[in-house]
């Protein structure tokens, strides 16, 4: 029943160059663009899966929340590496 209440989840990315992976409680979103552009797109989604968890009284686990930047520069993003 629980994957029914969510299944429309996927609809956050429509029009968007992001993708979405559904497994039983757990949303994966994910994009992929050349390094010399720039996409808001994944950032738009997540906004409107803020807006969707809001609109269904479902609080995400930002806890459980991950951010995975895939590069072949050398550089080392300060967000996921705090200082």
């Amino acid at each position: 029943m629980f994957l029914l209440y969510v299944n429309d989840t996927v609809d956050i990315c429509s029009g968007l160059s992001v993708s979405c992976k559904l497994y039983a409680d757990d949303i994966e979103l994910y994009s992929s663009y050349s390094v010399n552009m720039t996409s808001q797109d994944l950032n738009v989604a997540i906004d409107r899966l803020l807006l969707w968890s809001s609109q269904w009284q479902l609080t995400i686990a930002n806890e459980k929340c991950l951010v995975l930047r895939i590069s072949n520069h050398r550089r080392i993003s300060s967000c996921l590496h705090p200082t």
